[in-house]
């Protein structure tokens, strides 16, 4: 009977009276090859993993998930054995990911390329499976967790964002161009510089970025010591409701807080093999007279068929791109994002708190990644999203709006961080304000308001 079930919901998935309900849960600028990976995935990796496909739409930057995909998934998350097994499956495939990079990031053949794609293919439905363990939790602690008490257990395990922001730190306390200081700076570069990667296009953070982002001495203590003092406050909040919970309510808490963990991790680990394969992708960049971040713009199967064919596609007509992937088709639409956000007047909009506070300033509204130099210390910072790569400006900024997320999302897990008022799950903030807006961010109450 369950198997027949599964059969009718798939037909149905797949007919042409099927409606997806289309919901954005992410802002990147992604590389086509990544897209096309992933989109293959949940096609064919997916139902390895959880019984049927997921249906993924990539517009205007946003990555746009079948909300009808995750809710069967949460159905099939009522027993906590089956919570267990899709968070071991992700932790292995972030492990592999990380492992096959190592081995085959320096290599220069095809081979090599197939064996490490294999391995991308098979962790990529992490992206996916994260969504469902997180609203099936949430749920589960909702049950016994009154809104301060969650809101105190909702942070994730030290991320190393925040790691790389106290090594840079450690940094500004020495002396300005010392032996200890290039030391410092060599090694803080090695550890954390695939943090400035975006997925597989490999842009690492540079001497100059870590540079950029030192203080004086001074102002490194004081932030070193306030970094410390919040992350004990997380800390003994989190004991506080642990002491009143039984132990199968501590394991649900413990469950929730790993998957809050995995969504950092699963980011950071396709940002670490982008490093990791530099010069595996650059070698067949180069096999082919293409530039690396050109190649990123085929698929795979693309990039075998120029090598079996010799016959080079033409890069610059994908420069943008919009795509959906539904009932196991994928479409690709070339020239541009989609339709453009229409602009809506309003002065006032609300949205999720994940971290409180108060702040005051300029707004610059951040699309895409050369946008992140406008903003300057005190601005407020208003995104779809939020991703490692944008942590420098996060730092700069006095608070961070954003349409996408909730509190396991990486705006709110690193606000809470980093201690700035932070007011997520808007759905239209870079549609009602534009660069230059004075606003008002109450992130006690939720709320962003337009002074003028």
């Amino acid at each position: 009977m369950a198997k027949q079930n599964l059969i009718k919901k798939i037909s149905e998935r797949r007919s042409k009276k099927y409606k997806p309900d289309w919901v954005a849960k992410g802002h990147l600028n992604y590389e086509f090859f990544t897209f096309w990976a992933a989109a293959k995935s949940y096609q064919i990796q997916m139902p390895k993993a959880i019984g049927f496909p997921f249906n993924y739409k990539y517009e205007n930057l946003d990555a746009i998930y079948d909300q009808n995909n995750i809710n069967e998934h949460v159905k099939k998350l009522s027993h906590l054995k089956f919570i267990k097994r899709n968070i071991n499956f992700i932790q292995r495939q972030i492990d592999y990911l990380i492992l096959a990079s190592k081995k085959y990031g320096g290599k220069k053949d095809l081979n090599s390329f197939g064996s490490w794609y294999k391995v991308f293919q098979k962790f990529l439905p992490s992206f996916g499976l994260v969504l469902g363990l997180e609203e099936a939790l949430e749920k589960k602690v909702k049950n016994f967790l009154s809104n301060d008490d969650f809101y105190k257990i909702a942070f994730a395990e030290e991320t190393a964002t925040s790691y790389e922001q106290k090594s840079i730190l450690r940094i500004s306390l020495l002396k300005r161009n010392s032996r200890q200081f290039n030391k410092s700076l060599k090694e803080h570069l090695k550890k954390f510089d695939w943090m400035g990667n975006k997925l597989m296009t490999y842009t690492p953070f540079t001497k100059a970025d870590v540079i950029s982002r030192t203080c004086p001495a001074g102002e490194a203590k004081r932030k070193l010591k306030e970094m410390e003092e919040n992350r004990n406050n997380l800390g003994k909040g989190a004991l506080e409701v642990y002491k009143k919970l039984n132990k199968k309510q501590l394991e649900l808490v413990s469950l929730y807080r790993k998957v809050l963990s995995l969504r950092t991790d699963r980011a950071d680990a396709v940002a670490q093999a982008a490093s990791l394969t530099y010069s595996l992708f650059d070698s067949l960049a180069n096999e082919l007279n293409l530039k690396r971040e050109e190649l990123m713009r085929f698929s795979f199967d693309e990039i075998m068929e120029m090598y079996k064919t010799e016959k080079i596609l033409d890069s610059k007509k994908r420069l943008k791109y919009h795509a959906v992937s539904l009932n196991e088709k994928i479409k690709v639409f070339w020239g541009n994002y989609g339709e453009e956000e229409k602009k809506i007047n309003k002065k006032e909009i609300r949205g999720v708190v994940a971290c409180k506070g108060y702040a005051r300033g300029q707004v610059k509204v951040i699309i895409d990644i050369p946008d992140l130099i406008k903003v300057k210390t005190g601005d407020i910072l208003v995104s779809s999203y939020t991703n490692p790569n944008m942590v420098p400006a996060m730092e700069r900024a006095v608070a961070i709006i954003t349409n996408i997320g909730g509190l396991t999302s990486h705006a709110a897990i690193v606000a809470r961080e980093m201690n700035k008022p932070c007011i997520i799950g808007t759905k239209i903030a870079t549609q009602v304000f534009k660069d230059g807006d004075l606003v008002e961010v109450d992130a006690n109450k939720g709320v962003v308001r337009k002074l003028k």
